[in-house]
C-alpha cells in the first residue's frame, strides 16, 4: 500500500497506484533504507528493476538526495529499468531516457522506452582503450533498431550531466549493430525543465507539443495524444472509480488516442444542437445521447474495452440492481465527458476545401473564431473509355477554345489568386455550351447558381443547397444570365450557404463561368465596358457557329460523340492535376497564376468592347449636345440649367440631376443602372477642373452652384 505521498509523486507523472502496484513499487521500509543505502530514516518508495541483477532504486520523498541505488549484498547500481508495458522488441525505434517514472509514463503511452538511474549509469567497465563499454543489456535492444536517447531539457545547459548521454551515443554507435543512433534534448517550455514525464502528462505548457513534434515524425511509433485527450481520458477515469470504485488498471483503462481521434473530428453546433464528427469525407451529425458509438465507429477504436469494464463492475457487488447502476454510470461516463468537452467550445461555420496536397480527410477546430475546417483530398475522374480522337478533333473545331478552357479550369484550381477566372461563353442557344457544361457537372466540379442566388448566399440569406453537394466544386456556373452586378467581384475565392436551419458552410470558388446566347448590356455596353469587369472577365465568343447537331461527326453517333469528350475531359484533367501536384504546392499555384494572366491577356472582356471610360469619353459630346452647350438651342427641359457669364463662360446647375436624365432617355433599359452608375464620371468629362462635385462661382452679380463647363460656349 502506497502513502499518500508516495501516490501524489507518482501521479505527477501520470502513474496511478495501481499500475506502480502492478510493477512492483512499493513503500521502503526505514530497515530496508538503513541496509540498502544506508540512510536512517525518511520516506521513500522502491522501484525495483525486473532483470537478473536485481537493481533496486529508491524515491526519496524528503531531503535533498532524489534518488539512491541499493548495494546490499553486492547488489549491482547498472541496469536497464524496462516497465514492459510495451513490448519493445515490436518496435523498430528505441527510446532510452533517464529516470524510471519518465519510462514508465512513456510505456503507458505506447512508446517503446527504457530508462537509466542516471546520465552516466550506463556501463560497466572499460575496454583496453580505456573507453566505456554500455550495459549488455543496452546493446541487446539496440541492435537492429533506430536508438533515440532523449534527455531533459536542462542538459542543454549542464556539460557533464550532457557529455554523459554524449559518450552513450558514441559508445552505442561502436558497440551496437543499432541502425542509427539519434541524441536530442527537450525543449524548455515556459522557462521550465521539461522531462519525458512532464510532457507526455501535459503539466508545462507547450511541452506535450513540443515532445509530440519530435516523436510523431517518427512514422512507427505510437501517435501522442493531445493535452486535451489526456485531460478528458483522466477525467472519465476519474469518473469511473469514483461512481464504481473500478479503477483503471482493471479494465486497461481509457484509450487516449481513441478520445483524441474522435476530439479531432467532432465539433458542436448549437444550432441544431448536434455532435457532427467526419466521416470518410463529409460530416454526419447526430444527438449527444446517441453520439458515442457512432464517434467510436468513425473513429475505428473504442474509448475504452466495455467488457473488461463490465466485469470488473460486476466484481464490485452481487447485488444484480447496484450492479446494473454501476455499470449504467461507467458505461456512460465516455459520453458525458466527450461531449462536455465537445461543448465547450461551439462552432457555427463550416469552411470546406479540397486539397490536391493531402490523401486523407482533415479537419481543424479554430482556436479563436467559430469556424471548422474540413479538409477532403482530390479524387481522379473517372475515364470510362478510351475517346475517339475523331470525336474529340471535331469538337475542337467547333469549339477552338476547349483545350485552352480545360487548362484555365485546371490554373483556376490551383492558383492563389482566382480574379482572373471570370469567363463569359457567349454563343448561339444550339451551339452546344449547355451540352459541354453538362458533361463537366457530371464529374461533380460544377455548381449552377443565378444570379439572385449568389446575391442571396452573399447577403447572408439561406440558399436551398446542400453545402456537401458543392464541395468538390471547381466551377461556379451561371447559365443564360441576363445582367451582372458589381457585388459579382466578390465571387473571386468563396461563398457562402445557409441552408435554413443548418450551419453556414463557406464554399471556395475557383473558375466562374457565365454563359448567354445574347449580348448582356449591363457587362458590355455600348459605352464599353467598367474597369472592374475588365479586370476579371475573359469572354469566348461564338455568336455566328454552327449548331453542334448539325455536325455531320456529331450527328452520325451522339452518345458515343458525348462519352468520347467526357473521357477526353477527365484524362486532361486528370494529366493537367498530376503536372500541377508534381510542381509542389506554392510553384503549382505560381504557374497556375501565369497561365490565368496570358489567358486574361489573350481574352479578357476590353477586346472586345473597349473600356468603358474611353466610352463615357465618348459619351460627354452627346451629353454637351443633349445640354444645348456644344450646338446652340432650345434642347429641352435641362437647357434652363445652363447658365452663360458675360465673359462666356458656362455653368451648369443640378448636374447630377442632369447626368441621370440624359442617361434615362438615351440609354437602354439593360445599360442604365451600369450608366447610371458612372454618371459622375460623364460629368467629369464636362467639366473645367476635371471634377464633378458642384463648387459655388459668382456669375452675373449672384451667387450660383453647380460646375464649370470646360471650354465655354466656344
Amino acid at each position: 500500500m502506497l502513502t499518500t505521498k508516495a501516490r501524489k509523486d507518482l501521479e505527477k507523472s501520470g502513474i496511478d497506484e495501481r499500475t506502480a502496484e502492478s510493477l512492483g513499487i512499493r513503500i521502503a521500509t526505514s530497515a530496508e533504507l538503513q541496509a540498502e543505502v544506508g540512510c536512517l530514516g525518511g520516506d521513500a518508495y522502491a522501484i525495483p528493476y525486473d532483470d537478473e541483477n536485481g537493481v533496486m532504486r529508491y524515491k526519496m520523498l524528503s531531503g535533498d538526495v532524489r534518488y539512491l541505488t541499493g548495494t546490499n549484498n553486492g547488489r549491482p547500481s547498472i541496469g536497464v529499468y524496462e516497465p514492459r508495458l510495451v513490448d519493445i522488441q515490436q518496435s523498430e525505434t528505441l527510446i532510452i531516457t533517464e529516470g524510471e517514472k519518465k519510462a514508465i509514463r512513456a510505456q503507458l503511452d505506447g512508446l517503446p522506452c527504457v530508462a537509466l538511474g542516471g546520465v552516466w549509469m550506463w556501463h560497466i567497465n572499460k575496454d583496453e582503450n580505456d573507453d566505456k563499454i554500455p550495459h549488455p543489456r543496452l546493446v541487446d535492444i539496440a541492435n537492429g533498431r533506430r536508438v533515440l536517447i532523449l534527455g531533459d531539457s536542462d542538459l542543454r545547459d549542464n556539460d557533464q550531466a550532457r557529455r554523459g548521454f554524449e559518450e552513450l551515443r558514441d559508445a552505442l554507435a561502436e558497440h551496437s549493430n543499432a541502425h542509427a543512433v539519434e541524441l536530442d534534448f527537450l525543449p524548455y517550455a515556459n522557462g521550465g525543465k521539461v522531462g519525458l514525464d512532464d510532457a507526455l502528462e501535459g503539466e508545462i505548457g507547450g511541452a506535450l507539443d513540443l515532445v509530440s513534434e519530435r516523436l510523431n515524425n517518427v512514422s512507427e511509433l505510437p501517435h501522442i495524444a493531445s493535452k486535451t485527450a489526456r485531460k478528458v481520458a483522466r477525467s472519465i477515469e476519474n469518473m469511473i472509480k469514483n461512481e464504481t470504485g473500478v479503477f483503471p488498471s482493471e479494465y486497461s483503462g481509457v484509450d487516449q488516442h481513441a478520445v483524441d481521434t474522435i476530439l479531432s473530428r467532432s465539433f458542436f453546433n448549437s444550432t441544431s444542437s448536434k455532435i457532427y464528427t467526419l466521416v470518410s469525407d463529409g460530416l454526419s451529425q447526430f444527438t449527444e445521447t446517441e453520439c458515442l458509438r457512432f464517434l467510436e465507429r468513425a473513429a475505428g477504436s473504442e474509448v475504452l474495452n466495455k467488457t473488461k469494464l463490465k466485469n470488473a463492475v460486476r466484481e464490485k457487488s452481487d447485488d444484480a440492481k447496484t450492479v446494473a447502476k454501476l455499470e449504467k454510470a461507467a458505461l456512460d461516463a465516455p459520453r458525458k465527458n466527450i461531449v462536455d468537452e465537445l461543448k465547450f467550445k461551439q462552432y457555427s461555420k463550416v469552411e470546406w476545401l479540397e486539397s490536391m496536397f493531402v490523401d486523407k480527410p482533415q479537419m481543424t477546430c479554430g482556436s479563436t473564431d467559430s469556424s471548422v475546417k474540413v479538409v477532403i483530398p482530390f479524387q481522379k475522374f473517372s475515364v470510362n473509355s478510351d475517346f475517339d480522337s475523331k470525336h474529340v478533333d471535331d469538337f475542337k473545331e467547333h469549339f477552338p477554345e476547349f483545350d485552352d478552357v480545360l487548362n484555365m479550369l485546371a490554373a483556376s484550381r490551383f492558383a492563389y489568386d482566382r480574379k482572373k477566372s471570370y469567363l463569359w461563353l457567349q454563343a448561339t442557344s444550339s451551339f452546344g455550351k449547355g451540352w459541354f457544361t453538362s458533361i463537366l457537372a457530371e464529374f461533380g466540379i460544377v455548381a449552377e447558381f443565378s444570379v439572385s442566388e449568389i446575391e442571396k448566399a452573399m447577403s447572408g440569406n439561406p440558399v436551398g443547397r446542400d453545402p456537401e453537394s458543392l464541395k468538390r466544386s471547381w466551377i461556379l456556373l451561371v447559365d443564360e444570365f441576363k445582367g451582372v452586378k458589381s457585388e459579382l467581384k466578390q465571387l473571386e475565392r468563396s461563398i457562402s450557404v445557409s441552408p435554413k436551419f443548418q450551419m453556414v458552410s463557406e464554399i471556395p470558388v475557383y473558375a466562374k463561368i457565365f454563359t448567354s446566347a445574347e449580348s448582356v448590356p449591363s457587362l458590355e455596353t455600348d459605352q464599353g465596358v467598367e474597369q472592374q469587369f475588365i479586370e476579371r472577365f475573359n469572354k469566348i465568343e461564338h455568336s455566328h457557329s454552327m449548331r453542334l447537331e448539325d455536325r455531320d461527326v456529331f450527328s452520325d453517333d451522339p452518345v458515343q460523340y458525348r462519352e468520347s469528350i467526357k473521357s477526353y475531359i477527365a484524362s486532361k484533367l486528370n494529366e493537367l492535376v498530376e503536372y500541377y501536384k508534381s510542381l509542389g504546392e506554392q510553384k503549382a499555384a505560381s504557374e497556375a497564376s501565369r497561365f490565368l494572366s496570358d489567358f486574361h491577356r489573350r481574352r479578357n472582356i476590353g477586346l472586345f468592347g473597349g473600356s468603358m471610360s474611353e466610352g463615357i469619353e465618348a459619351m460627354s459630346e452627346s451629353f454637351l449636345e443633349w445640354l444645348g452647350i456644344s450646338n446652340p438651342g432650345p434642347f429641352g427641359e435641362m437647357s434652363k440649367y445652363v447658365v452663360t457669364d458675360v465673359d462666356g463662360s458656362v455653368y451648369l446647375t443640378r448636374p447630377s440631376a442632369c447626368a441621370e436624365q440624359f442617361i434615362r432617355e438615351t440609354a437602354s433599359e439593360s445599360e442604365c443602372k451600369t450608366l447610371l452608375r458612372r454618371k459622375d464620371q460623364l460629368i467629369a468629362t464636362i467639366t473645367e477642373n476635371g471634377d464633378s462635385k458642384p463648387q459655388v462661382f459668382r456669375v452675373r452679380g449672384r451667387s450660383l452652384r453647380g460646375v464649370m463647363i470646360k471650354g465655354g460656349s466656344g
